[in-house]
């Protein structure tokens, strides 16, 4: 994917066709809700991509987990 499309990712109702097999029926917001469901939880997303290589998106968020066991 070229870093002009990676920089539209997360625009609301932008949608990328640089591929011809992808499924064209989409609006352009699954990106968009899921960044910001994820900045919601203090998360962050980033996008790395390569022409003809791939993408990869980067998921990160701090969670705690108290786990209470009882015998």
């Amino acid at each position: 994917m070229s870093q002009e499309s990676v920089s539209k990712l997360f625009i609301d109702f932008k949608t990328i066709e640089e591929n011809a097999s992808v499924n064209r029926n989409g609006v352009g917001l699954g990106l968009r809700i899921c960044k910001q469901l994820i900045e919601q939880m203090a998360g962050s997303v980033s996008v790395e991509s390569e022409v003809g290589l791939g993408t990869k998106f980067i998921i990160s968020f701090r969670t705690t987990c108290k786990i209470r066991v009882n015998f």
